[in-house]
């Protein structure tokens, strides 16, 4: 029997008693049958079937024609079913296409447009003008070298990097990303790429850009105007403590001018308190020594206050001295 359509070189008939049996052959006069299995992918999937109203040898001449019609039928199955994959694989392609927002295109290795999905024909406004053309008409003229270096670079490994201006039928354009790879289209060879329109990102971007430099631009007017009123604060407080300073020191000289005096009084007074015995006077004279004693603890109250001002005395309380019972020496609470 032949190996691969399984009938016999020559043989005297063919009978299969159950076959013969079939009311449908029988009506016919069918007496012999050859059965040769057509396969598509190693499986059988039909037969062609050769009957006669005779019994007898089956010829060499007739078997080979068998068999090249069999193969024939193969061969013609087994490009259908391979064009019926093509089919669904484009269908199901096709349906890909549809949904990917971002421009997709094939290119051959010339860089010839072969497909694009619908977002090129609707988006850009094409149709179906681009077929054929070669990819650089999307862009504009001045990176159209750049554009035909990427396309020759593809098939070597390279991708393209960074955006492209690209152009739509408007003459609008539009800032893209491009990625592209090696693939295959229709059996061939082919470049498949996807452009991303990344204007409003951009536009985004320039515009947090801005508002950053404007943001930077503020804080330096802000903080140049807090140090301009840090040193306007500084001068201000050397100048308050420049006039307290003055004040002190005024407060200082003038009550040591006024308690030397002042001592003088107190001393004489004493004196004269030792020398007049007379009541009337001495009453007079200890209602002058009581007034100089006032005075004197309020000049050095304020000699003291003028030192406190200028940090040179402790104001905590201290035990009373011999010096605190005539108004000189440690502070006094008022």
């Amino acid at each position: 029997m032949s190996p691969k359509f399984g009938i016999a070189a020559e043989q005297d008939h063919c009978t299969d008693t159950f076959l013969i049996r079939e009311p449908a052959l029988v009506e016919e006069g069918v007496r012999s049958l050859v059965v040769l299995p057509i396969h598509v992918g190693g499986e059988p999937v039909a037969c062609l079937n050769l009957v006669s109203k005779q019994t007898g040898k089956i010829g060499r001449l007739t078997v080979d024609a068998l068999e090249t019609l069999a193969r024939q039928f193969t061969q013609a199955l087994e490009r259908l079913s391979v064009e019926s994959e093509a089919a669904d694989h484009r269908e199901n392609l096709a349906g890909l296409f549809e949904a990917i927002a971002d421009y997709l295109f094939v290119l051959d290795l010339d860089g010839r447009i072969l497909h694009y999905n619908p977002a090129v024909a609707k988006d850009l406004g094409y149709g179906q003008t681009l077929l054929g053309q070669p990819a650089w008409v999307l862009h504009p003229p001045e990176v159209h070298a750049e554009v035909r270096r990427l396309v020759a670079e593809i098939p070597h490994g390279a991708g393209p990097s960074g955006p492209l201006p690209m152009l739509k039928a408007d003459g609008g354009r539009v800032l893209v990303d491009i990625r592209a790879t090696m693939g295959r289209w229709n059996g061939r060879p082919a470049i498949i790429g996807i452009a991303r329109d990344i204007s409003e990102r951009k536009r985004i971007d320039a515009e947090l850009e801005q508002h950053r430099h404007r943001l930077e631009d503020l804080v330096l007017a802000r903080t140049a105007a807090l140090e301009a009123t840090n040193r306007q604060l500084a001068a201000a407080k050397e100048a308050a403590e420049a006039g307290n300073r003055a004040k002190s020191a005024f407060l200082a000289n003038m009550s040591h001018e006024i308690r030397t005096p002042m001592n003088a009084i107190l001393g004489l007074t004493h004196l004269l308190q030792r020398e007049i015995v007379a009541p009337k006077p001495r009453e007079r004279l200890a209602k002058v020594a009581g007034a100089a004693q006032n005075l004197l603890r309020l000049l050095n109250d304020i000699l003291d206050l003028s030192k406190i001002e200028a940090e040179c005395l402790d104001p905590s309380p201290s035990p009373p001295t011999p010096s605190s019972r005539t108004g000189r020496g440690a502070w006094r609470r008022g």
